[in-house]
């Protein structure tokens, strides 16, 4: 197996598969699927900038996608940020 391989896809698929709100199910769909993209050469790359680009350890995309439905979990608070407002305007956290 490759050292920097994507681990857990399958768990990853179940996390996406288990939020019901589809906004939510499509931005978690939408992250994982970049995450998936930094695992792919792709034509005319050279396999040093490709293997440049891939994490030093494996990739682990059940973490990715629970840490993902976490900042998704709260539409208001996505909507604010699209609206312009920062991180800590919209969520209230203190960064």
């Amino acid at each position: 197996m490759n050292r920097n391989a994507p681990i857990n896809e399958e768990l990853a698929a179940t996390i996406i598969d288990s939020v019901q709100d589809p906004v939510v199910q499509n931005l978690l769909r939408l992250g994982i699927a970049a995450a998936r993209m930094g695992f792919v050469r792709w034509e005319g790359q050279s396999m040093q900038d490709w293997e440049q680009g891939l994490p030093a350890a494996p990739f682990d995309m059940e973490f990715f996608a629970r840490a993902l439905a976490r900042a998704f979990a709260h539409p208001d608070v996505i909507r604010r940020i699209l609206d312009g407002e920062t991180i800590a305007q919209a969520s209230g956290w203190d960064l």
